[in-house]
């Protein structure tokens, strides 16, 4: 008997995930109050992964994405649902009596957070370097409303100091970009192209390089420079093709090098690698 009703129970919620994520969910699938529990998995999920349920009852597994666990979560009465998130942000005011501070997102909104202790020194750190636009990384959990906006920040796991030239924050400035950026010439980068290439720079550039400078090009694309004497070296990335042009040259012999990365291609990503330790190997 009480197996019965486990199978029962378990073929509800896998065929309740099921429309959900196509989309088709109805009162009938799970009640309300069971719905709500699903705020307890798929924190994590980002856009490209789910997590697959499956039972002898179904030939196809059911797919809970980021998408379908939040109709999931809005169908019952919840009002605020819990995801991952990894913010990057300035720290204009941070209170050490209160143990809190306030992080500001890129798009200009304010969010109030608890300081923990072993945090302290990089909150203090960002926060001395607010008026240079010194940076902070958060990851942990926030809590979305309906709309899909961040209302707070329930838990922090991590929290670092960024790099003054860290490339994910740079890319995000220039998004702030509009048409006719220089003197009424010049196309600002699209969104799209910016996203990718600050993914790409964050999943596929080694950590232990230095960081270039980054700068629009008038074309709607990117141009990376590393001055690392006595060499001078930049990448001019395409917004279109995501081809990047490489051009180094020794200020000390005028011997040069070009080359042309497919920066889709991840053996590029590691020629490009190769060339930024080249430059410091000849520095030294």
């Amino acid at each position: 008997m009480f197996d019965q009703y486990y199978e029962e129970a378990r073929d509800a919620i896998i065929d309740a995930i099921a429309a959900a994520d196509t989309d088709s969910l109805t009162a009938e699938h799970l009640p309300e109050r069971c719905l709500e529990y699903f705020d307890r998995i798929g924190r994590g999920l980002r856009e490209d992964e789910s997590i697959e349920f499956t039972s002898p009852t179904r030939m196809t597994p059911a797919r809970l994405t980021k998408e379908s666990r939040r109709r999931l979560l809005f169908a019952s009465r919840i009002e605020e649902v819990t995801e991952e998130v990894r913010l990057r942000g300035t720290i204009p005011e941070a209170d050490q009596d209160r143990m809190s501070f306030e992080l500001v997102l890129p798009e200009g909104r304010k969010i109030k957070a608890a300081m923990r202790d072993q945090d302290q020194d990089d909150v203090l750190e960002v926060f001395s370097g607010y008026k240079d636009d010194r940076k902070a990384l958060i990851q942990g959990m926030g809590k979305f409303d309906r709309q899909g906006n961040l209302v707070r920040l329930e838990t922090i796991e991590e929290l670092v100091a960024l790099d003054p030239l860290d490339v994910p924050s740079r890319l995000s400035e220039l998004q702030k970009l509009e048409h006719g950026w220089l003197d009424g010439e010049g196309s600002a980068p699209g969104p799209d192209f910016l996203e990718w290439l600050s993914a790409r720079f964050e999943h596929m550039y080694p950590e232990e390089l230095p960081l270039p400078h980054l700068y629009p090009t008038v074309k709607g694309g990117v141009q990376a420079e590393w001055s690392i004497p006595p060499i001078e070296a930049s990448l001019e990335i395409d917004g279109a093709t995501h081809a990047g042009e490489w051009h180094e040259i020794n200020m000390d012999t005028d011997a040069e090098r070009t080359a042309v990365l497919n920066l889709d291609e991840s053996n590029d990503w590691l020629k490009l690698a190769q060339f930024v330790r080249s430059l410091e190997e000849a520095s030294e």
